[in-house]
């Protein structure tokens, strides 16, 4: 008996040989795979013969196939992958498969091993097969596909090894101008004297958002005399405005005064409201109001003017978007939100309100799937969920937050993956987002969308997109050149080292109400960025005057009228490059959060990604980034403390 067992799959095998190389058909009783599932579970007989099925392919699968398989022992290379395209080919066309994405994979050319397929995107549903498998699919042949991918990654670890060093020397550089302003202001004399000193050239700086913030920390005031004309006094960290609207952190703990970003500059409080670039001189008219309550307007004259002026919020001609929606670009619009989202309440709280009145009262529309638009839900969702709960416990259950976003997808500058669990995050959160649908016309109650019907609200607030200021129009009309290049982005146009086209490099330009090419998002990475790389090369040296497309250039002549020591300090600083590197965006990924704690983290080295995260773990990531990136210990500790304070006591809903 046991005897038998034993020579069982043996005789099995040799009858599957025989029949194989007579080249007969099995029938369903004689297929191994139905042998081996008739035989016995407990013996090893079913994994043997199973086992040799997965070796040699069935007489059914090779029906089709004119030459055999050659023998294992065979040692060309190039025949072997002949027959293995051969034997692939055999296989039968209709198979069924437990994904798509295993459907189309097998629908796709045989390829050789070295053949390398680098997904790109989703199939469309189009008629066409291999239309869909093109369009899912960017196929690169041969070796040659193979050492581009390698070029693509050697060159981003290069740009990361050399952003990581120039990035060291240039911390050493800010780090050295930082400690000597830190001994001037021990010697308020001398600190009078540097501001008194009129034979430096005068470098105004219009502005005070991060790229006029950037700057100003780290440029070189012994060599310029520094003026800061802006209608605000502080700086603001603009990402955290959704969390101060709801009151998860206060105004003041994200601001910053710009006196004390650089104290050995002069300050004027007032909103530019002309540029004569021949004259080289602002019209300034002051914030502040005289006794009478009348506005004072003054000339700042400059030798080389630093316009950032960022961007305002924009209407894109919609009508009604100015007379009924909330904005949120500047710590007044963060106010005056967090002020009405009590109001609807309170009016919905108010006896003989009916509930379709209530019901309206309580829909917060959101136009716009930016970060903005994002993180104002998502901060939104967590206010409702706990203090309202709380203070309202009937009418939190009707309130309702919509999303409106006229793409095909939220959050368009992150990855696919994390957009695709962004949005499914703020569903499961309750918040209802319509895709691929335009605001046509903004009512007092309700909103007109663009597939027809109409989205009744209580308060609506505005984030799909920014414009030019109106002294940036005015620039460009006094500037022939940039009439022509604005076109309708109403932009100034800047080369690689941000100096304004046909101004001579008396005006330099960054941030927002830019534009370059190729053309850079409008974020406050690529602002901060922007203002330290013009800062370090004023600090340098370079000439800036020859705005014809050549690079910037240092002039030896200038250092030889200099010490020795300070002589070798200038060629050290500009590194032996006489001419200078244009700007270089290093992108370090982004960040967005989507309420409940959860927030989504993509942190990259440009085309390197080193994490994606969402859920818990993107939201410590996101707070650990923010409080960093505060511009001062005091604003971290005060951030931190709100957080706390926010957790533990709950938000504060008093109205002062």
């Amino acid at each position: 008996m046991m005897m038998a067992v034993f020579l069982m799959p043996l005789v099995l095998m040799l009858m599957l040989t025989l029949l194989s190389a007579n080249g007969a058909h099995l029938s369903t009783s004689s297929d191994p795979a139905f042998i081996a599932h008739s035989l016995p579970a407990s013996s090893s007989t079913q994994r043997r013969v199973m086992a040799h099925h997965r070796r040699r392919p069935s007489l059914l699968r090779m029906q089709e196939v004119k030459e055999r398989a050659p023998s294992s022992k065979e040692s060309d290379k190039g025949k072997q992958q002949q027959q293995q395209q051969q034997l692939a080919d055999a296989l039968p066309s209709q198979l069924t498969f437990a994904t798509e994405q295993q459907q189309v994979e097998r629908q796709l050319p045989r390829l050789p091993p070295y053949w390398d397929m680098v997904r790109v995107g989703l199939a469309t549903p189009e008629n066409d097969k291999r239309t869909r498998i093109e369009e899912k699919y960017r196929i690169e042949s041969g070796e040659e596909g193979v050492r581009r991918q390698w070029q693509r990654k050697r060159q981003s670890i290069m740009e990361l090894v050399g952003e990581t060093g120039s990035g060291v020397l240039d911390t050493v550089e800010d780090v050295s101008l930082h400690w000597r302003r830190q001994f001037m202001k021990l010697n308020k004399v001398n600190l009078m004297q540097k501001r008194l000193d009129t034979d430096k050239p005068r470098l105004v700086i219009l502005g005070s958002g991060w790229a006029a913030h950037a700057m100003i920390k780290i440029i070189d005031t012994d060599k310029f005399d520094v003026v800061i004309v802006s209608p605000r006094n502080y700086f603001l960290f603009t990402p955290m405005l959704a969390a101060s609207a709801v009151g998860t952190v206060e105004y003041r703990s994200i601001t910053e005064p710009m006196r004390k970003a650089n104290p050995l500059t002069s300050y004027y409080e007032g909103e530019a409201i002309d540029i004569d670039p021949e004259k080289k001189e602002i019209r300034v008219r002051s914030k502040i109001q005289t006794t009478e309550g009348e506005t004072v307007e003054f000339a700042v004259p400059y030798d080389t003017l630093i316009f950032s002026p960022g961007v305002k919020s924009s209407s894109f001609g919609i009508k009604g978007v100015y007379e009924h929606c909330y904005f949120l670009k500047e710590i007044e619009d963060a106010r005056k939100l967090r002020t009405a989202v009590q109001d609807r309440f309170e009016r919905a709280n108010i006896p003989d309100t009916s509930d379709e009145e209530k019901q309206r009262l309580l829909t917060f529309a959101v136009c716009g799937g930016g970060p903005t638009g994002v993180e104002f839900c998502g901060e939104l969702f967590d206010l409702l969920r706990s203090e309202f709960r709380k203070f309202y416990p009937k009418l939190t259950p009707m309130a309702k937050v919509v999303l409106v976003q006229s793409g095909p997808n939220i959050l368009p500058i992150f990855d696919e993956s994390l957009r695709s669990v962004g949005l499914q995050k703020l569903r499961d959160q309750g918040v209802q987002v319509a895709l691929e649908t335009r605001v046509q016309e903004v009512g007092p109650k309700s909103i007109l969308l663009s597939n027809g019907t109409e989205l009744p609200y209580g308060l609506a607030v505005w984030a799909a997109g920014t414009g030019p200021r109106e002294i940036t129009k005015r620039l460009i009309e006094k500037v022939p050149t940039q009439q022509e290049m604005a076109s309708q982005s109403k932009k100034l146009a800047v080369d690689p080292w941000l100096r304004v086209y046909d101004t001579n490099g008396t005006i330099l330009a960054m941030g927002d109400c830019t534009k370059m090419d190729p053309p850079l998002p409008q974020t406050a990475q690529v602002a901060a960025q922007q203002g330290a790389f013009l800062a370090r090369l004023l600090n340098r040296g370079y000439n800036m005057s020859k705005a014809d497309g050549r690079p910037p250039t240092y002039s030896y002549k200038e250092s030889e009228k200099k010490g020795f020591g300070e002589r070798l300090f200038s060629i050290l600083r500009i590194r032996g490059k006489k001419k200078a590197d244009p700007f270089n965006f290093f992108n370090y990924g982004m960040l967005a959060y989507l309420g409940d704690q959860k927030a989504l983290a993509q942190i990259q080295a440009n085309d390197l990604d080193f994490i994606k995260a969402s859920g818990q773990a993107g939201f410590y990531l996101w707070r650990s980034v923010y409080v960093v990136k505060q511009v001062s210990f005091r604003n971290r500790v005060l951030v931190l403390f709100d957080w706390f304070k926010s957790r533990i006591f709950g938000r504060d809903l008093t109205r002062l």
